[in-house]
């Protein structure tokens, strides 16, 4: 068992995708599985990465602890020749197609040939279809699903709302920018994103605009998306959702933003940052900002994450997804921010575990479906 984990191990680090290694991998998950009575054989792709941060926590095992094998596809091999699998695991959103500025991008072929597989062989699950995974890559369409739910929660008698936002195709320090915010109501500090959410270098370039002439020159690809700043003193909450489970972790975030006419003098008209690295926290912008104290504390309210995940699970219809959330100073209303798939889950408790099991779910849920 311990030489199969290691071979396992290895085999991921090298990141070696030829098809000897390749069939020696599924050589030891099947053998293996044949030694677990019901164990499932799920095939994966993703990029390269993010396969060995997995891995080295033990989310992707040839030797099924959890009843799962894990095994990478070979896509120069047929698929129909390596399985038969009974579920197929990817992050669609690592190989995106870039069709020009004006347009939404792609999954690659190989990400078709996954949905192409499970179509003729219905045995086989994806996890997640496509169609349902394409909702995260565009903004506005993300931005829909996030009205639906806040509007949804509050149809409950919870506080939950979504920072107000405007889709644009360009923006600059004059005054069809000045006649959008005012029409829009959306006031400095705003926050602009790229309108594509994920799966390309520009995706994750970001700004935020504390003063007008910070629209001058902004460094964020287009159309994009502006969006109101809330101050939530400085607290991000990440959800993380597996199937029926989800995880909260708390993370540093940008403090609390005077608004325009109470800016201090030598506060930046605008600064950028990369969400994949870390957001622009309180010591980043210390000197320039204003010296009073940040309020502590986020006031998270548990019962509130967990109708917002009810929502967005039945709205978008995603097995593994996370999103970010973070309560409004003084109002105590939590807003919904931005959802990813297939997040890294790293302070999500017993992730393996979790994962084999949401896997197995998923599988035997739709055996029973096509069995009625």
């Amino acid at each position: 068992m311990h030489s199969l984990a290691l071979l396992s191990c290895m085999c991921t680090i090298m990141q070696n995708s030829s098809q000897q290694l390749q069939q020696l991998l599924r050589h030891v998950a099947d053998s293996h599985r044949r030694r677990v009575t019901a164990a499932l054989l799920v095939g994966y792709t993703m990029k390269p990465s993010r396969e060995r941060n997995l891995a080295s926590r033990g989310l992707l095992p040839l030797t099924a602890p959890h009843g799962v094998c894990f095994v990478p596809v070979d896509f120069g091999q047929p698929l129909e020749q390596q399985g038969p699998f009974d579920v197929m695991l990817h992050k669609a959103t690592d190989e995106l197609i870039s069709r020009g500025p004006k347009q939404l991008p792609e999954f690659s072929a190989r990400i078709a040939s996954l949905a192409a597989y499970t179509e003729a062989n219905p045995e086989t699950v994806l996890v997640d279809s496509l169609d349902k995974v394409h909702q995260v890559i565009d903004r506005q369409t993300l931005t829909m699903c996030l009205e639906e739910a806040a509007r949804a929660a509050r149809a409950q008698g919870f506080a939950v709302q979504t920072p107000p936002s405007i889709q644009v195709d360009r923006l600059g320090p004059d005054a069809e920018t000045r006649h959008l915010l005012a029409q829009s109501g959306i006031r400095l500090p705003c926050i602009v994103k790229p309108r594509v959410a994920c799966g390309t270098p520009e995706a994750h370039q970001m700004a935020v605009v504390l003063q007008e002439d910070g629209f001058q020159d902004l460094q964020v690809a287009m159309p994009g998306c502006l969006q109101q700043f809330i101050n939530h003193n400085g607290v991000l909450h990440k959800v993380y959702v597996m199937g029926d489970q989800m995880h909260v972790a708390e993370r540093q975030s940008i403090p609390n933003l005077p608004a325009v006419a109470t800016q201090a003098a030598g506060l930046p008209q605008v600064f950028a940052f990369d969400s994949l690295k870390s957001l622009p926290h309180r010591d980043y912008l210390q000197p320039h900002y204003e010296s009073q104290q940040q309020p502590a504390g986020s006031g998270l309210n548990m019962e509130v994450v967990r109708v917002v995940t009810d929502e967005l699970r039945k709205r978008m219809g995603l097995t593994l997804f996370g999103y970010d959330t973070v309560v409004q100073e003084n109002t105590g209303v939590h807003f919904i921010i931005d959802v990813n798939y297939f997040p890294s889950y790293k302070e999500f408790p017993d992730a393996a575990k979790a994962l084999s099991d949401v896997l197995k779910k998923a599988f035997h849920t739709q055996r029973s479906q096509q069995q009625l």
